[in-house]
């Protein structure tokens, strides 16, 4: 099975993400909330993390944090468009792809076939 875990309080992104995803979709407030479930979750590369874009600076501390914390979960930042100046920060950070908050089935389909082949390779 695969889980998201949704960071971020955007509705509408939440709305549309959960019904797209095939999986365990669970939405929390914050990183330190996320890293208590994926505390729980055995087989972590079965395990990606939705980061909204926020404050580049908050973002990149947060998903360094958890980066450090799990580095075999995947973590994907839902933004509308990450402006140039960012994309570094954002890289450095952990991020491993991002992802619009209205991505369509086939393009979430595209990455968990990815994430399969990932897992098969680790």
């Amino acid at each position: 099975m695969l889980y998201y875990i949704y960071i971020g309080n955007s509705q509408t992104a939440i709305d549309h993400l959960s019904k797209v995803t095939n999986g365990m979709f669970v939405t929390v407030s914050g990183a330190r909330k996320a890293a208590k479930i994926i505390d729980g979750i055995r087989e972590r590369y079965n395990t990606s993390i939705l980061y909204e874009e926020s404050t580049p600076q908050k973002d990149s501390q947060n998903i360094t944090f958890l980066h450090k914390r799990f580095p075999r979960v995947y973590i994907i930042l839902i933004t509308e468009g990450l402006q140039k100046e960012h994309r570094k920060l954002y890289l450095q950070a952990g991020v491993n792809n991002t992802l619009s908050p209205m991505a369509s089935e086939e393009s979430l389909l595209q990455m968990v076939k990815f994430l399969r082949l990932r897992k098969e390779h680790k």
